[in-house]
């Protein structure tokens, strides 16, 4: 009996499944980590640069600059020193001609405003003529009718310290004209009538009185140092002319 059950029971367990065991999931390897990223390198610290020594004050520069270049500072601030009194003095002379040229300028300029004044009263013998003191200096006069009839009441010229030096004065009536102390230096008289003028204190050194009529006038006091005159020169009466005539080449 035990060996028939031994037998059922070896039967038995012929007759089971037999079950196989279900192995585990391979388990997954972990991930490989990456690789650490090296730290850049680190750099050298800079060399410190070393100290600059402070730079020398201005005024010790300014001396040693002396002392070693003293003669050419000596001659070059000459040099500039001499230069500029040379451009002031240019400047100045300059400016002074300038000045002397404007100044002919304007004289020029007054001398033929008055002589165009002298012009429009010329043969107006009942008109007024008040030339005291105008300044006629290189006028040209010729041949003007400035006269006036004494004793008729007519107005008579006034020239009276007039500036009438190196003028042209030839042929011009001037007859009772009025010439106080006018300036005549050098002017040209030739021909001209001055006839009954007052020519008391009249400056006439080198004036040319060749065949000018002065019967009549009064020359108390002229200078007639220098004065060119010729036979034609009527003097007024009892007058005594200078000894000699002083007369250019030409005349």
């Amino acid at each position: 009996m035990l060996s028939q059950l031994a037998d059922g029971h070896r039967h038995a367990r012929q007759a089971l499944p037999v079950s196989t065991p279900t192995p585990d999931p391979p388990t997954p390897d972990p991930p490989t980590p990456d690789p650490p990223t090296p730290d850049p390198p680190t750099p050298d610290p800079p060399t410190p640069d070393p100290p600059t020594p402070d730079p020398p004050s201005l005024r010790r520069r300014l001396g040693a600059v002396w002392r070693t270049n003293r003669t050419e500072i000596i001659r070059d601030l000459g040099i500039g020193a001499l230069l500029t009194l040379l451009a002031v003095g240019i400047d100045a002379r300059s400016a002074a001609r300038q000045e002397r040229v404007e100044a002919r300028q304007a004289e020029r300029q007054e001398v033929l405003e008055n002589l165009r004044f002298v012009r429009e009263r010329s043969g107006q013998r009942q008109s007024p003529k008040p030339f005291q003191e105008l300044n006629l200096e290189d006028a040209n006069l010729a041949g003007l009718d400035l006269g006036c009839a004494p004793q008729s009441g007519e107005p008579c010229t006034d020239l009276v310290a007039a500036d009438l030096g190196r003028a042209t004065l030839t042929d011009v009536d001037l007859t009772g004209a009025d010439l106080r102390l006018a300036n005549l230096g050098g002017a040209s008289l030739i021909d001209a009538d001055l006839a009954s003028a007052n020519l008391r204190g009249a400056y006439l050194n080198g004036t040319n009185l060749h065949g000018t009529d002065l019967t009549s006038a009064d020359l108390t006091g002229a200078d007639l140092a220098g004065v060119c005159f010729t036979y034609k020169t009527r003097w007024p009466i009892d007058f005594q002319p200078p000894a000699s005539p002083t007369c250019p080449p030409s005349s």
